[in-house]
């Protein structure tokens, strides 16, 4: 059941999200693809570059792509 992801698709102006609901430690943004498409709320995550982090969203109101690119984190949202 393969799901698709769009690479940081701006949205607002701002760069105020919602809690993640999972922080974990993760090798590679496809891992975290990996967990996401394992929790049915998962509809958005970022994956830290410079960390090595994955957080999983079930809503992110607001992408400011520009401003995650300068801190080597990349967003994904879930197609429907």
């Amino acid at each position: 059941n393969e799901k698709t992801y769009t690479k940081c698709a701006q949205v607002g102006i701002t760069s105020l999200n919602k809690t993640p609901f999972l922080n974990s430690a993760s090798k590679s943004a496809i891992l975290c693809a990996k967990l996401c498409t394992e929790f049915a709320e998962c509809y958005v995550f970022s994956y830290d570059e410079l960390r090595k982090m994955c957080r999983l969203y079930q809503v992110m109101e607001t992408v400011n792509c520009e401003m995650n690119k300068k801190y080597g984190v990349i967003t994904f949202t879930k197609e429907t």
